[in-house]
Order: structure tokens, then C-alpha cells, then sequence
């Protein structure tokens, strides 16, 4: 196998755009196409373009002249819990309700979890584990303690005490296939067993 070949399918697949979906205005989206041909790019392209220009008219603070795009280091994390931990401690009025539910619940899991440091990275390393959890409970409208004590039994299922890591948590998952297959085993046998009447 030729060394091009070996790098065409190995490595993970690392999206480099997502997609939104917009409604616009026919003339807005006909005039867009427009200007598109002529800076010879994709609609698409033109509208991602546009959206970064303005980025740099869009004031996060007015004094001193501060642009989303002169924060946008400061800002983008690749981790969604880590983004919204830093947008809740530099600008949480920009926080939608929902996204408020999920800070303030994140907060209450570190303490219950007994997260000490200080570091804003390393409190997001040690969370993320629990993040989607905490995120639907959150949205579901859990009351805190439910979240808090689902936040402390996934802690205990992934092993105990200690840091969680990929490892702990692929034993886990993978003690959890087996218990599926052992059920799956006597589903089947009850299915297939006659019925009592």
C-alpha cells in the first residue's frame, strides 16, 4: 500500500464547517447570489465571509471599543461546556435563558463533585463527562438535587473516586455491553417461553 493510500482512510473525520439554516428575503438572497458571482465564490461562502466582516462591527463593550472578532480567541473553545463557561464569566447577559439553566447547574455539579480548582480549564476537563447529562436535565427542567444526584451516580458508575478519564469511562461503557447482551439473552427467552395463562 503506497503512503498516499494508507493517508486517504486513517484519522478521524474533523468537520470544518457546520451548517445553518437561514430564511432570507428573496431580493436579499438574489442580490447575495449576485455579489457572489462576482467574488467568483459559493453563496455560501459570500454569507460566511459577510458574517465574519461584520464580526468586526459588532461591539461586545463600547468603551473601550471592544468586536466580537477582537475577542473571538477569548470566546471560541472547541468544548461547548468550556464556551459557556467562559461567555458566563465575561458576558453573561449574552447567555439565552436555557444556556443559564445549564452555567447554573454546572456550577452546583462542581461543588457536589468536589471540584477544587481554580483553573477554568481544568474545572471544564473534569465536567465534561457529565456535560450532556447536565444539559438535558437542565432543559427538562430537573429540579437541581435530581441533577446533582444523577451528576454523583454517573461519578460512581464510571468508577469511584479520582479523576474520570477515556479509560474509565470506555470499562464502563463496555461493562454496560455487557449487561445489554445478558438481557437481550433473557428477553428472548421469555419471548420464546409459552405463556402462562
Amino acid at each position: 500500500m503506497s503512503e498516499q493510500e494508507k493517508r486517504k482512510g486513517g484519522g478521524a473525520k474533523i468537520s470544518r464547517s457546520e451548517t445553518v439554516s437561514v430564511r432570507f428575503d428573496p431580493r436579499l438572497r438574489w442580490l447575495a447570489e449576485i455579489a457572489a458571482r462576482i467574488q467568483r465564490r459559493s453563496v455560501s461562502s459570500y454569507i460566511e465571509a459577510a458574517v465574519e466582516q461584520n464580526l468586526h462591527d459588532v461591539l461586545l463593550e463600547k468603551e473601550p471599543r471592544v468586536s466580537v472578532a477582537d475577542n473571538a480567541k477569548l470566546l471560541w473553545k472547541m468544548s461547548e461546556a468550556a464556551r459557556l463557561a467562559r461567555l458566563s464569566r465575561l458576558y453573561p447577559h449574552l447567555l439565552t435563558h436555557e444556556e443559564e439553566k445549564w452555567v447554573r447547574a454546572a456550577l452546583q455539579a462542581h461543588k457536589a463533585l468536589g471540584i477544587t480548582s481554580r483553573d477554568e480549564d481544568d474545572q471544564v476537563d473534569y465536567l465534561q463527562p457529565y456535560w450532556e447529562f447536565i444539559k438535558k436535565a437542565a432543559s427538562d427542567d430537573e429540579p437541581l438535587q435530581a441533577i446533582l444526584a444523577g451528576v454523583l451516580k454517573i461519578k460512581t458508575e464510571i468508577d469511584g473516586s479520582g479523576p474520570v478519564t477515556v479509560e474509565r469511562i470506555d470499562k464502563r461503557i463496555d461493562a454496560l455491553r455487557a449487561d445489554i447482551a445478558k438481557l437481550e439473552e433473557i428477553k428472548k427467552e421469555l419471548s420464546a417461553a409459552p405463556k402462562k395463562k
